[in-house]
């Protein structure tokens, strides 16, 4: 099983996203993975994400992948077979 994650509310460039704008995305797209809401940005670096989109792959209470930036679907989904 792998677990996913994704942060967002933090100042990146000229734009910040907000809780309701998070929630709304979330909506629109049927995402049901957790979403951090991090408007220091502290966890983007703790986690080391540079950029948006970043998503993380958690297996067995491990990160096992991390990316920031665009992934196409079949890029997406070549990573999530790696670790089923």
């Amino acid at each position: 099983e792998i677990n996913m994650f994704a942060i967002g509310g933090y100042k990146l460039g000229s734009s910040q996203d907000s809780a309701s704008s998070i929630s709304q995305f979330k909506l629109d797209y049927g995402m049901n993975f957790p979403h951090l809401y991090d408007t220091s940005g502290e966890l983007m670096r703790d986690y080391g994400f540079s950029s948006y989109p970043s998503v993380a792959f958690i297996k067995d209470g491990e990160i096992v992948y991390s990316h920031s930036g665009k992934l196409s679907e079949s890029q997406f989904s070549a990573q999530i077979d790696k670790f089923l």
